[in-house]
């Protein structure tokens, strides 16, 4: 979430997907099916949706190569190819 903030200042926190889940129960509702999936993102194409500023780029950038060198995980997991990895959730849910 702290990637995410710093890219776009709009964004409050990414939900797990367990807490999604839970959520959905929560409001009644009944999970039929839940698949989750590895998406792979271009870094730079995930940063100029939001025009994020060069400076602020920049230390993105470096915050990924930090833990591609073995530093603290930023919940990206970027590949070194450019890209990352989010993990996207289809869930199908129906009203108890």
């Amino acid at each position: 979430n702290r990637l995410e903030r710093l890219r776009d200042p709009s964004h409050h926190r990414t939900l797990g997907h367990e807490e999604t889940l839970a959520m959905i129960r929560d409001a009644g509702a009944e999970v039929r099916t839940s698949e989750a999936r590895e998406q792979p993102v271009d870094i730079e194409d995930w940063m100029a949706r939001t025009e994020t500023p060069v400076e602020v780029r920049n230390r993105i950038r470096s915050r990924f190569d930090e833990e591609l060198a073995g530093g603290a995980p930023t919940g990206l997991g970027p590949r070194g190819d450019g890209m990352f990895t989010h993990v996207w959730a289809t869930t199908v849910a129906t009203p108890r």
